[in-house]
């Protein structure tokens, strides 16, 4: 399975897989791991989460490395709720999610336009100690901007600029949002400090 995976044969990763399913009762994490990285990497987001469900009685529990590996998959397949129900779920197998995970949780609500959901989800990160990056920020800015949010937009880019270096993504979702709604005022501002921060 690992050497498949290596060359991208994602479909020969689950053939072996569930070759290993009809023999064995209990299926190794790194195993299953491996082949959901390589559907993954292949943009077979179905067949990544499909794994999950296929497996979910006989493999071991997952560890970070398969919800990292199914979330990546989410975001590919703009499936936001399986995205955010496996980042909550995560308590019940004693994980605790990383900033990579709750960044994959938030692209995929930033992709199906779910502002609602990613700005909880950066909320929980501030409340557990998961402290955001600018990726996580970007994600939840872009959401807001396709959501034609541009107040909560100028707000979270505020909110960023506290702490950390703010990216020209994060600059252009919010002139967009802002553009939107005729906001010319605040656009013009925001066109001033990308050129006074040479961005």
């Amino acid at each position: 399975i690992l050497s498949c995976a290596k060359q991208s044969i994602w479909h020969e990763c689950l053939r072996l897989l569930h070759q290993m399913l009809l023999r064995l009762r209990e299926v190794d994490v790194l195993v299953c791991n491996t082949a959901i990285s390589a559907c993954d990497k292949s943009k077979q987001w179905e067949g990544a989460l499909g794994l999950q469900k296929e497996t979910a009685n006989q493999l071991q529990i997952p560890d970070v490395v398969s919800i990292n590996a199914l979330m990546s998959a989410c975001v590919k397949g703009k499936r936001w709720k399986r995205a955010f129900a496996l980042l909550q779920g995560m308590a019940q197998w004693s994980l605790m999610p990383d900033v990579r995970c709750c960044n994959a949780a938030i692209s995929a609500c930033e992709k199906c336009t779910e502002w609602p959901c990613a700005l909880a989800v950066l909320k929980t990160m501030w409340e557990e100690r998961i402290y955001p990056d600018m990726t996580s920020y970007s994600a939840v800015v872009s959401a807001c901007e396709k959501s034609k949010h541009w107040e909560l937009a100028l707000e979270l880019l505020k909110e960023c600029k506290i702490w950390a270096t703010v990216d020209i993504v994060s600059y252009s979702a919010t002139i967009s949002a802002c553009e939107k709604f005729a906001e010319w005022q605040h656009a013009i501002v925001l066109l001033k400090t990308i050129c006074e921060e040479r961005l």
